[in-house]
């Protein structure tokens, strides 16, 4: 085999190693294993606002965590608590993280049709959903911390109003 040759196999298979490692590292987040957290909250546990609803601000992640899926969480629950103090003190609005891969939260991947990190806001009366909404821009957003803030902070005031945000 000539050396072109080889260095071309070589490149291939090199590639499609480095594919594969990045599809088992991204399919990652979704296996069950330990967090660097390793605390999921209960997700029943709510107080009631005047209306006898509750405003949820749910972080889905697996148990499997990159640097990204932190951050996520992080400029999530600082955009809550720096902006609903208030409402978090009330009782009207909590902010979870949630494992979908541990067993009693898997249907959390059904319900909201998750297929990576989520940020999802419910509007809850019990255990009941009344209706809910997928911020589906933190990802596009995780670079720009300011931006991200902003965009959950608005969609939370406005969902909180009983707009969709």
């Amino acid at each position: 085999m000539n050396t072109t040759v080889r260095r071309w196999i070589t490149g291939v298979l090199v590639l499609f190693l480095a594919a594969s490692l990045a599809w088992w590292g991204l399919g990652g987040a979704w296996r069950s294993g330990t967090t660097e957290a390793g605390k999921t909250e209960t997700v029943k546990e709510s107080g009631e606002g005047a209306e006898g609803t509750t405003i949820m601000v749910y972080y889905f992640h697996g148990a499997t965590r990159c640097v990204s899926c932190t951050l996520l969480e992080e400029y999530a629950k600082e955009a809550v608590e720096q902006a609903f103090p208030q409402e978090l003190a009330a009782g009207k609005m909590h902010f979870l993280s949630v494992d979908v891969m541990e067993a009693e939260n898997r249907h959390f991947l059904d319900d909201f049709a998750l297929t990576t990190q989520s940020v999802i806001l419910t509007e809850q009366k019990g255990d009941e959903i009344l209706r809910w909404k997928n911020l589906d821009r933190i990802w596009n957003l995780l670079n720009d911390k300011p931006s991200y803030v902003t965009y959950v902070q608005e969609s939370c005031r406005a969902f909180l109003e009983g707009q969709d945000g």
